[in-house]
């Protein structure tokens, strides 16, 4: 029940995004650069946690015969990106890795030391939908969608060798952005952010198709 409720959430979510996309597009090609403001580049590194009860790998045990079974569970994600932002749109390139997963036999007996943690790489694309805020130009919340990769190491069959796994990742989210006031525009070079994304995962191996939800706080810096 909560797997099917996450996945409605998930999806109007998704439709949300596309259509303030939609609207943002819209008005930047009828008011041009007056709207859309200047492009600068930004930094920024991200901690945080992640959540995941879907099973991540699945395989038999090579010297007992049972089936091993890896979950994700909650553990922590961080990471940094790097792009290019102006008033409405944005473009970045992120890196990030999360806690190692947790392998088990059927029975819960743990097999420690199984994998490493899960390296995500992605394209993103950002929107501002309210950048001309209505309460202040230093909260701006955002929608954003990306894909990439997640490079997966694990010996999920306990031969004592781990097998590397690069399979594609959309993801896609929200949050909100804080820039703190100055009386100088061009003083706003430090920024905070909180951010909510959700990880689709594909399958590929003994690697099945799970998601992954991340809940992060980051600091970064305009130039």
């Amino acid at each position: 029940m909560h797997r099917q409720s996450l996945k409605i959430i998930n999806l109007f979510a998704l439709k949300i995004g596309l259509l303030i996309t939609l609207l943002c597009i819209t008005a930047s090609s009828t008011y041009g650069s007056d709207f859309i403001g200047e492009w600068k580049w930004n930094f920024r590194t991200h901690f945080g946690a992640i959540f995941s009860n879907e099973i991540a790998t699945r395989n038999t045990n090579a010297t007992g015969g049972e089936q091993l079974i890896g979950r994700l569970g909650t553990g922590y994600k961080w990471g940094f990106d790097c792009g290019l932002y102006n008033d409405v749109f944005g473009f970045d390139i992120n890196w990030g890795i999360t806690s190692a997963i947790d392998v088990k036999n059927e029975f819960g007996v743990d097999f420690p030391n199984h994998s490493d943690g899960i390296n995500l790489f992605s394209f993103n694309a950002f929107v501002h939908p309210f950048s001309i805020s209505f309460i202040s130009d230093s909260w701006k919340p955002y929608v954003t969608a990306g894909v990439g990769y997640a490079i997966i190491s694990i010996d999920s069959d306990n031969n004592g060798n781990r097998e590397i796994y690069a399979q594609k990742v959309w993801n896609y989210g929200v949050g909100l952005r804080y820039t703190p006031h100055h009386e100088n525009q061009k003083d706003k070079i430090v920024f905070f952010d909180l951010s909510f994304r959700n990880y689709r995962i594909s399958s590929i191996g003994p690697v099945l198709a799970f998601e992954v939800q991340s809940v992060c706080i980051g600091i970064g810096a305009t130039l």
